[in-house]
């Protein structure tokens, strides 16, 4: 089954330092065109050749035509060629993952391993603050941990707390399912050791980010007459966000604050301003088509901000990233996208199962987190966090997983001849 695959890419695509190394993006690609001739192998064997209807595929489409025609016009083309397989790989991984979710058993099992790389990224960031490197093969290349911010395995610390993010809600979903007190008391566990380490991050669109979208899941709680069991979840999320105040009061946090207008630093508001500035300045040149996907450092020099130590390789905003690279129809596209998401998740949020509930709840609070971080940060172009989000597509978007029990075995009528059953015994 190609969807085997599916665990190995969620495992090591964070651990890699966020796959960013050109050496881990080739391996995406690798397995994700491992996986579509697995695909097609099986498809050939069962002599099955149409191709299913997959959940979001009108706007995933137009999307992906989108961006083959940005890609023919780019002033760039060999630059857009690499950068249309890494939207392809990530696209294999939403197919894998609505293929591992098909049933309840692998619908639940995709759930537990984000949370549980959530954990371990939370374990492996707190042991590094503390001075202890189980691992220490992601500070290869020149890379050095920003004191007093926990970035665990991925470079930058803004990044480890957009997985975080997406991944703390699922959590706190999974709190709904119907699950033994043992699994229950290791999730709240689990959540609150994320949200610990999201606010060590010190990542303040994470942070904002964070709490929007636990807001928007306990809203929706208060709101549903479907969920059950709400008190466990809200005193959950009540500690999470009790733990985020009182963080925010320590030093560290408020100096990140008070720092929030500093034009001299590329990680605050201030500093990004420029660089939102330029890069409106590109779109304004090339408004339809773009400079072509993967062009963004190149088409942005003539626009380049005054910097003698600094070159901007992204906008700092995915959402001005991606309109300069492939035109103004990104906008009502991914409009058109998110619209479809949030209709096909709020709709199993009725659904009977509470497994079904819990999970979409959750998956659908993890993409608000990302799309509100985009707003001030890249984590659509690390690899991890764009995969991670693919999966939460995934679990939102798809439909219900089906029963893993298989049915029961046809019973036929015990009839001799060529008589009519209906009419024995008349």
């Amino acid at each position: 089954m190609p969807s085997r695959l599916l665990p190995l890419i969620l495992i090591t695509t964070p651990l890699l330092r966020g796959s960013v190394q050109p050496w881990a993006v080739t391996a995406i690609e690798m397995a994700a065109l491992a996986a579509v001739a697995l695909a097609a192998l099986q498809a050939w064997r069962a002599r099955q050749w149409g191709l299913p209807a997959i959940p979001l595929g009108r706007p995933l489409l137009a999307m992906g035509a989108l961006v083959l025609v940005a890609a023919l016009f780019s002033v760039d083309r060999l630059a857009s060629a690499w950068a249309v397989l890494q939207a392809g790989s990530v696209m294999v991984v939403y197919l894998l993952a609505l293929d591992a979710a098909q049933t309840r058993r692998g619908h639940l099992r995709l759930a537990y391993l984000l949370i549980a790389m959530g954990g371990l990224l939370a374990i492996l960031g707190l042991a590094a603050r503390f001075d202890f490197s189980p691992l220490p093969y992601w500070r290869w290349l020149g890379f050095t941990p920003q004191p007093q911010r926990i970035s665990a395995t991925f470079g930058n610390p803004d990044h480890l707390a957009g997985y975080l993010a997406m991944v703390l809600p699922v959590g706190l979903g999974l709190l709904l399912t119907g699950i033994t007190r043992g699994r229950r008391a290791l999730l709240i566990a689990l959540s609150l050791l994320i949200a610990v380490t999201l606010i060590l991050t010190l990542s303040r669109g994470g942070w904002v980010a964070s709490t929007v979208s636990l807001a928007l899941l306990v809203l929706i709680l208060l709101a549903s007459r479907r969920f059950r069991r709400k008190r466990v979840l809200l005193l959950t999320v009540a500690g999470v966000l009790f733990t985020f105040f009182v963080a925010l009061a320590s030093t560290p946090a408020v100096e990140r604050f008070l720092t929030v207008h500093d034009e001299n630093q590329v990680s605050t508001l201030g500093g990004r301003i420029p660089i939102w500035k330029a890069t409106m300045e590109l779109i304004a040149a090339r408004p339809w088509l773009g400079s072509g996907p993967g062009t963004y450092p190149l088409a942005l020099t003539p626009f380049h901000p005054p910097s003698p130590d600094t070159r901007y390789f992204h906008a700092h905003n995915d959402y001005l990233h991606f309109i300069s690279e492939v035109g103004a129809l990104f906008v009502p596209l991914t409009l058109w996208l998110i619209a479809s998401l949030f209709r096909r998740a709020t709709s199993k949020l009725d659904h009977l199962s509470r497994q079904v509930r819990g999970v979409t709840l959750g998956a659908l609070c993890g993409i608000v987190a990302l799309l509100i971080h985009s707003v001030v940060d890249f984590n659509l172009h690390i690899p991890a966090n764009a995969i991670l989000l693919a999966a939460l597509a995934a679990l939102a978007a798809g439909p219900p997983p089906k029963s893993d029990k298989k049915p029961p075995p046809e019973v036929r009528p015990l009839v001799t001849g060529s008589a009519n059953p209906a009419r024995i015994g008349t």
